[in-house]
């Protein structure tokens, strides 16, 4: 046999080789196509079955619901963040820590909040800082009739000033009041 016999049986093998994996792959692409849809349908018969399943709960009863348009859990996640935030501030921010809370309260509680940056006068060679982390909070009286309620949340805070800082847990009763269907600050107490 010949060179040239030779590399034309090697050539035409390879030939052969490559189109016999070209049909393996076109063959097991055509499988999964054949797949697919039935897994699709599978998918459709289970999500038609959740449904039905999810339309032969029993409705909610008249006194579920309304307990559901009274459901206070917004309403504590709102003082949480209003107490953290109104109490943390320190005498090189200017305050600007409340400048956000305009979204949180009603006029009334902004003119407060106003007010207490205006009389308040830090000492430009005396740094002081307050933090304040909200550790839980309470519902002490909500009052549907008139929109108004009363949260208590307890906080950690820490005062320092320059170097000497001191820790401590201090409660805050905050009031609400509903407006348009929010819940707005419209006064605060800390608490000795």
């Amino acid at each position: 046999m010949s060179k040239k016999s030779l590399i034309i049986i090697v050539i035409s093998i390879f030939i052969l080789v490559m189109v016999f994996v070209a049909i393996l792959l076109f063959m097991q692409s055509r499988q999964l196509d054949e797949v697919r849809p039935e897994a699709d349908v599978n998918q459709i018969v289970i999500d038609n079955v959740l449904i039905n399943r999810l339309e032969q709960l029993p409705s909610p009863s008249a006194d579920v619901v309304s307990d559901e348009t009274d459901y206070t859990l917004g309403l504590k996640q709102l003082a949480f963040t209003f107490a953290e935030r109104f109490g943390t501030y320190s005498s090189d921010d200017n305050f600007n820590s409340w400048q956000g809370l305009d979204v949180l309260t009603t006029n009334r509680m902004r003119d407060y909040i106003g007010e207490l940056i205006v009389s308040s006068a830090y000492d430009p060679d005396v740094y002081e800082v307050y933090s304040t982390k909200a550790l839980s909070s309470r519902i002490r009286d909500i009052n549907s009739a008139n929109n108004r309620a009363i949260v208590l949340v307890k906080t950690q805070r820490s005062h320092a000033i320059n170097d000497e800082s001191e820790l401590y847990y201090q409660d805050i009763l905050i009031d609400f009041i509903l407006i348009d269907d929010e819940w707005k600050v419209d006064g605060v107490r800390w608490q000795n």
